[in-house]
């Protein structure tokens, strides 16, 4: 058997390659434990802002309830500015749950 010589260009153009491939996968493995660290957070961010969101939500359909019969009573400019409050607080809560939503 005859044992040519081996290409010692292409062993360094192979070792150039798996070092550049291990260099990008090093460098794609760090990109997926950031993402992976930044949406765990983000979940952590996004339960946390909704607890204290749902909270005031609970006690404010409680309450609206109460303010939107006393306004319906009231009549008038009273009545006509307690709905516009409350319209503008439902209105809050939507954009807090659609924030939330968005972090997901």
């Amino acid at each position: 058997m005859i044992e040519t010589p081996k290409n010692e260009n292409s062993t360094e153009q192979t070792e150039a390659a798996k070092l550049t491939f291990d260099k990008i996968l090093s460098e794609a493995q760090q990109i997926r434990d950031e993402l992976a660290l930044q949406i765990h957070l983000g979940k952590m961010e996004a339960q946390d802002e909704f607890a204290n969101l749902d909270i005031n939500y609970e006690d404010f359909k409680a309450k609206s309830k109460e303010i939107l019969k006393s306004a319906e009573e009231t009549g008038g400019e009273l009545g006509d500015a307690a709905k516009a409050g409350l319209k503008v607080a439902v209105n809050e809560f939507k954009k807090g749950y659609e924030r939330i939503k968005n972090l997901l």
